[in-house]
Order: C-alpha cells, then structure tokens, then sequence
C-alpha cells in the first residue's frame, strides 16, 4: 500500500520532503497561534459586551 503523499511529508519520508514538511508544520503553528488569538479577542468582545 502506497500511503499519501501529505503522511509522508509528515513523518519526513521520503527525504526530501523534510524540509518542506518542517516549513508545514511552521506555517501550521503560526496559522494556529494567529487563530488562537482571534478567537480569544472574539469570545472576550462578545462576552464583555452585555
């Protein structure tokens, strides 16, 4: 079985994706933090507001 292409990437196989699924995963984190705050900003502006 020829598993996905974007697993591989994930757990660094084949080689040469490494380095681009270490970019993903950067991208993901600061995606991540960015919609984190967001939504923090979003549920303290409606819970402030009455």
């Amino acid at each position: 079985m020829q598993e996905p292409e974007y697993i591989s990437m994930i757990s660094g196989f084949p080689q040469n994706y490494t380095m681009r699924a270490e970019t993903i995963r950067n991208w993901l984190k600061a995606v991540a933090f960015v919609v984190l705050i967001a939504v923090v900003m979003y549920v303290g502006l409606v819970w402030v507001r009455p």
